[in-house]
Order: C-alpha cells, then structure tokens, then sequence
C-alpha cells in the first residue's frame, strides 16, 4: 500500500462511527451476560453427528439454525402494519426522477427510515436494485440500465437503525439485523408504487451489508 492510499484508508477508518461496547449492549438489551470464568475452554470445533436420514438432518438443522438466530441475529420484532411515508424532496436531474422519503413505522411510528428513489423516465414497471448509501455509484449505474435505484440508510455512514435499539427494547437485535429489518420496510413501501414490477427486487451490499442481504 503506498502512502497515499493509507492515508486515505485511516482517514475512512477514522470518520466510522464507533462500535458499540459491551456494556452498553448488555444495557440497551437487558440482557445478562454469562460468567466467563466458569465456561469451559474448548480448542476444537464440535464433530458433527453422524446422519443417516433425512429426518436426522431436518432436526439437526433446525437446532443450528435456532443456535445461529440466537447468537448471531438476535430476537426481531414482527413487520410493523403502519408504515407510513413522507416525501421529503422530489426533484428532476437531466433524465432522471429523484425522490427523497422518510417511512415511520413501529410502535407510535417512533422508528423512521430516510430512502431515496432514483427512477428513469417512463411508466415501468422497473426492476429495482436496492442498496445503502455506500453504494450509490452501484445504484446510478443500475438506473442508467433500466432499473429503480431505491437506496437506505443502513450501512455504517448512514444508520437510521441504531434507534431502534430503544423502540424495541426486548429485541436483542444486531446492526446487521436491523439494517435487513430495514431493507424490508423499503420493500414494503415499493410496493405501494405503481411504476414497481414487484416480482423483481434484487439487493446487494458489501461486508457486513452483504450477510443482512
């Protein structure tokens, strides 16, 4: 890496919002962490059980799949059925139709989400490429080939979801699962507009947004 392009690199670094701390996850979710110094120590990964059926797959799956949800995605609250939307900014660019919204939703709708729909001209409907912040050069170049850009702000730049930590205090969710809670909710507003071909929503990201994907 030459100088430059480490500089660069640190300086992203630096502008990243802080992650949060332990103790402040244990607060946030009411959680109560283990004693760790009565966990025993194991140096290799478990054997898998010897399967024989089908059936034997089927259960062990759901076990390790339920291990994955707990550990990994945390507990998420059900789709909220009172979305609402507020458009912020619509506007014209050369042949382009740009929409800014903001969507409200949860519990006394106290959890809002900022998305920006970027259309080509014309009545569709349009396939849409759906993404966060960090991508939009992603979503431009998808509008320039026919499709709705519909972008979030769920990735580490613009994180609308952190608040949700608080609407939903029994939910011991991670960013990871609240940002694909979110790309859920812009999905449910698509569907609300006429110019969307419903049956063609793709979603992309990067890193941490490529698992919530």
């Amino acid at each position: 890496m030459n100088v430059q392009s480490k500089n660069c690199t640190d300086e992203i670094i630096q502008k990243m919002p802080a992650c949060d701390s332990w103790q402040q996850r244990l607060q946030t979710s009411a959680a109560v962490a283990p004693d760790f110094e009565t966990l025993p120590c194991v140096f290799d990964l478990p054997r898998i059980p010897e399967i024989n059926n089908i059936d034997q797959w089927q259960n062990l799956r759901k076990e390790y799949l339920s291990l994955y949800h707990k550990y990994v995605f945390g507990s998420v609250p059900p789709a909220p059925d009172n979305l609402e939307s507020q458009i912020l900014l619509s506007k014209e660019v050369n042949d382009l139709h740009i929409d800014r919204i903001l969507l409200s939703f949860g519990p006394q709708n106290k959890a809002e989400l900022n998305i920006e729909i970027i259309r080509p001209k014309g009545k569709g409907p349009f396939p849409v490429f759906l993404t966060q912040p960090f991508h939009k050069r992603w979503a431009i170049k998808a509008v320039e080939r026919g499709y709705v850009a519909c972008i979030y702000n769920g990735d580490d730049f613009k994180d609308d979801t952190k608040a949700y930590r608080s609407i939903w205090p029994d939910c011991d969710w991670s960013a990871l699962t609240r940002r694909a809670f979110s790309a859920s909710r812009s999905i449910d507003y698509l569907f609300t507009l006429d110019f969307i071909d419903k049956n063609k929503i793709a979603i992309i990201g990067h890193s941490r947004n490529g698992k919530q994907v």
